[in-house]
């Protein structure tokens, strides 16, 4: 007996009734967005602070600029005329106070050939002149009365006055780079010196009188026309430049300074 072939199942063709769930993806565009939000925001939170700062460090200084403008202006104006310069100064112009010329400076002053002094100026601490074509010191240098630095260098003085010896307060002299064949006697009067520069001159002899200089522990005599080793140095002195001049070399090898700790050939 032959076997009947059994109809397939009428749910075979049926569709699928399962639910089908569709897969996740992953949300990367939206952490993008919240970095570049994030990182931007920082970003402009720095940049509103230093803006903030700058413009605090602005409006903090408008007092303080608007104070010495006047004083600069008037400072600017001692490059083109020394002369009226220390006539505002002694006329105590209202822009120009004394505490503003404690330090007289005067670097590179092409008009500068002479210092016009006229009366004591006593609030000046320091006076620096370089690179200028100054012939002369005046010999009223000592209204100058409470100074304690003065820097005379790369200039065309060839002499200094004696009335520097009168300025008691002094306690650094440089006169480097002029054309000073001689001291005075009088600077072993300097006796608050602590330092002195003599380098790059004429100078052929020191005066005797620089063994008063007691407070003296730096002395710097570089390319001077000395020909022998002073004979007479500060008591006090520690150290010493002496290369550069017409000294033998055996001569220098001999020496020493009384107290002193270097010399430099």
């Amino acid at each position: 007996m032959q076997e009947q072939p059994v109809p397939p199942s009428p749910t075979a063709f049926a569709p699928s009734t399962a639910a089908i769930v569709p897969t996740a993806k992953p949300k990367t565009h939206r952490l993008i967005n919240i970095r570049q939000i994030a990182l931007w925001s920082l970003v402009g939170c720095v940049i509103a602070t230093i803006s903030v700062y700058m413009w605090l460090a602005v409006f903090t200084q408008l007092f303080y600029l608007a104070h010495i403008l006047p004083e600069r202006i008037i400072h600017q104006q001692a490059v083109y005329s020394p002369q009226t310069f220390f006539l505002r100064i002694l006329d105590n112009h209202p822009d120009l106070t004394k505490t503003s010329t404690e330090e007289l400076i005067f670097d590179g002053t092409d008009l500068l050939r002479t210092l016009p002094l006229q009366k004591p100026m006593p609030w000046v601490t320091l006076l620096l002149i370089e690179d200028t074509p100054l012939e002369s010191l005046p010999t009223n240098i000592n209204l100058f009365t409470n100074v304690k630095q003065i820097t005379i260098r790369n200039t065309r003085v060839t002499e200094v006055p004696t009335q520097i010896g009168d300025i008691s307060t002094l306690e650094i002299l440089n006169l480097e780079g002029n054309r000073i064949s001689r001291l005075p006697e009088s600077i072993g009067n300097l006796t608050n010196l602590t330092t002195l520069s003599l380098a790059y001159n004429k100078l052929e002899e020191l005066p005797a009188s620089m063994q008063y200089l007691t407070n003296l522990t730096e002395l710097d005599l570089t390319g001077n026309r000395l020909r022998e080793f002073p004979r007479v140095l500060p008591p006090n002195l520690k150290i010493l430049y002496i290369g550069g001049n017409r000294i033998p070399v055996k001569e220098l090898h001999k020496t020493t300074i009384p107290n002193g700790e270097d010399i430099f050939y």
